[in-house]
């Protein structure tokens, strides 16, 4: 009887040892556990591996969630650019009006982003990366020939292709598109019997840009009118424009 005792006393700690390992829930504290008790080094190589794909892991799912809560109060970002050349007249939201709303945005929920930029085979290549801070990045590219139009020079031409780039990247990446002001679609194309357009306010430095560009006249004042809901002050001072410039 007393053998008996003698030969399950030792086998008790081996077994709270198994159960305490049991208890593990991620690699961290399986890697602390397996340095204490002297772990090989290629126990620990495994244990760390372990460590990096979970981490990469939690990084994916908390980016995952910060876009997830981003989404669900996009920036509106609207067409107010005025391009006209020969035959060819459109409106675009500008390189600004994009990365200010967008970045801003994406910022309170912890993302950050950069543009890559390169250049091969004749073609301007730009890739928007957004990392959160977790670590989690994920990246979209586009590229293009130069842009030729308008009778630029080969760095104008460069580099109105990278503005593009970079709009349209940053645009794919967060899954966004832009607005025309005066229509309820995309496509900056007006289309009878559209219901009201929903209106806008504009504020500060935006209806101060705005001005100017009307006086500049690189936007029309009845465009501005009738994409946003302009407070009395606002419209006294477009009427002092529009009287400026007849």
């Amino acid at each position: 009887m007393h053998g008996i005792v003698e030969m399950n006393e030792p086998e008790l700690p081996i077994a709270v040892q198994r159960n305490s390992a049991i208890s593990v829930t991620t690699p961290t504290s399986l890697l602390q556990i397996a340095v204490q008790r002297g772990a090989s080094m290629e126990e620990l190589g495994k244990l760390m591996d372990l460590q990096d794909r979970f981490e990469k892991r939690e990084a994916e799912k908390a980016f995952v969630a910060a876009m997830a809560e981003f989404k669900l109060n996009p920036p509106t970002i609207l067409k107010e650019k005025l391009v006209s050349f020969k035959d060819t007249s459109y409106y675009h939201a500008t390189h600004s009006a994009v990365t200010e709303a967008i970045i801003a945005g994406l910022a309170a929920h912890g993302i950050s982003h950069r543009w890559d930029l390169d250049q091969k085979d004749g073609k301007v290549g730009v890739t928007c990366v957004l990392t959160h801070r977790v670590g989690h990045s994920q990246s979209t590219r586009l590229e293009s020939t130069s842009d030729q139009s308008g009778g630029k020079n080969s760095i104008q031409a460069i580099m109105s292709a990278k503005t593009y780039l970079e709009r349209h990247t940053l645009l794919a990446a967060t899954g966004l598109s832009t607005k025309d002001v005066n229509v309820d679609d995309d496509d900056g194309r007006s289309a009878s019997g559209k219901k009201e357009p929903e209106k806008f306010t504009i504020n500060g430095v935006r209806f101060a840009n705005a001005i100017i560009k009307v006086r500049a006249g690189e936007y029309p004042a009845a465009k501005l009118r009738a994409g946003f809901a302009l407070t009395v002050d606002q419209e006294t001072a477009l009427s002092d424009v529009e009287k400026e410039i007849k």
